[in-house]
């Protein structure tokens, strides 16, 4: 019999897409503290596609000064930006 699935086990990718961030908000949120302290205190780290990040970067003005709130939490290690896939080709064709 196969063990229960542990979302928190070393094996397991947690990938975000950018609606997770926008729903949290600015980090004076208290959405955007909670999924930072989730994420520090169950030792994981949420990983972004590059566009994810591209996308969300793209709000300054709004932000804290001189820190979007994703790449405060680029700085403080609980997300990272995925390395682009070498080589890969879509199995779907393009419309």
């Amino acid at each position: 019999m196969s063990e229960p699935f542990n979302p928190l086990q070393n094996s397991v990718t947690w990938i975000a897409d950018t609606g997770l961030f926008i729903a949290c908000g600015r980090q004076q949120n208290n959405k955007y503290t909670a999924l930072e302290r989730f994420a520090q205190r169950n030792d994981l780290t949420f990983v972004i596609p590059q566009r994810v990040y591209d996308e969300l970067g793209g709000a300054p003005r709004r932000s804290t000064p001189g820190q979007t709130p994703i790449n405060s939490a680029i700085d403080a290690g609980w997300v990272t930006v995925a390395d682009e896939p070498d080589g890969v080709t879509s199995a779907y064709p393009r419309l």
